[in-house]
């Protein structure tokens, strides 16, 4: 029986043991990943204020030189700011803070850079936090002590914006590979063809399904794993991987799921099957919600779930 037929008292048992489970998995291994973004945080503060003279010369020719520290920037205002609350109040182009902080370059084909650099810090140095850069108000060099406190108080800043999408990372890491696993126990090879294409029994990570917007016009779905079963007349079962640490995130990001359902449906009916793999915090509002939507889904701790839409 699928799990989403099932009466939901039945699911209390799993939902017990994802969490269980979670929580191991997160207590051995988050310290290892905090003290990594630290570490990272550290050298990348230590730069940004040797390149800008501790911030005393934040301007466009410093920022063109090391774009990644727009990212530190942003941790050194009062309060800090996120990236898209930056993007929103500056005007700053989306693509362009995407491209200096997350891969520390500008591309070649950005227009009017300087003046679009020059617009992000003038934004942002009126907001430097002035309890922290004390000494920009006085227009002087920061004491040792000054400058040694900044550090460690941006560094920490820093250290938890970068710790949360390396823990993502992790988890969706750890995902991919007990699906591997799971699927290659099972017979399948990973295939690199398109969706459509793939062979009986071979499946594929990171997968970009079409299909038809509400308004007709053509997207192109991103789909964690497809698996194409050994029974060709079963459909295309298309799986994301689902991992959360606490239960009100899932129930408020719940509806993403039917929203991909229903796209895959619109365009490929019974060709296509949306399925959920779970780890973590997944409580019964969260599956309710799910199984009324027609979406089935496996558990971590047990993913031979897929057996009936796998043909294995």
């Amino acid at each position: 029986m699928a799990n989403r037929e099932r009466d939901p008292p039945e699911w209390q048992s799993d939902i017990d043991r994802s969490v269980v489970d979670y929580d191991e998995w997160y207590l051995a291994e988050s310290p290892a990943m905090f003290a990594h973004a630290r570490e990272r945080a550290l050298s990348e503060v230590e730069e940004a204020m040797r390149a800008t003279d501790d911030f005393r010369a934040f301007d466009a020719e410093k920022l063109m030189a090391r774009p990644g520290s727009l990212s530190v920037a942003r941790m050194c205002v009062s309060p800090p700011m996120a990236r898209d609350r930056f993007v929103g109040f500056s005007g700053a182009n989306k693509s362009l803070v995407t491209a200096m902080e997350l891969k520390g370059v500008i591309p070649r084909k950005t227009r009017r850079i300087g003046v679009q650099l020059q617009v992000m810090c003038d934004f942002l140095r009126p907001l430097l936090d002035a309890e922290i850069f004390c000494w920009l108000q006085e227009d002087r060099s920061p004491s040792v002590s000054e400058r040694e406190k900044a550090l460690l108080v941006v560094r920490e800043r820093l250290a938890a914006a970068l710790y949360l999408p390396v823990l993502r990372n992790v988890q969706e890491a750890k995902q991919k590979e007990l699906m591997r696993a799971y699927l290659e126990g099972e017979g399948f090879e990973e295939s690199l063809n398109l969706p459509f294409e793939m062979k009986p029994g071979t499946f594929g990570f990171g997968r970009n399904v079409p299909v038809l917007r509400a308004d007709g016009k053509p997207q192109n779905l991103p789909v964690d794993c497809v698996v194409a079963p050994f029974n060709v007349e079963l459909p295309l079962a298309c799986i994301e991987l689902k991992s959360a640490g606490d239960f009100t995130n899932v129930n408020k990001r719940r509806k993403e799921e039917s929203d991909k359902q229903e796209a895959l449906r619109r365009t490929h009916g019974p060709r296509t099957v949306f399925l959920l793999q779970l780890f973590g915090y997944f409580g019964r509002t969260y599956l309710e919600f799910e199984a009324a939507a027609g979406i089935d889904w496996a558990w971590d701790h047990r993913l031979n779930d897929l057996t009936p839409y796998l043909g294995i």
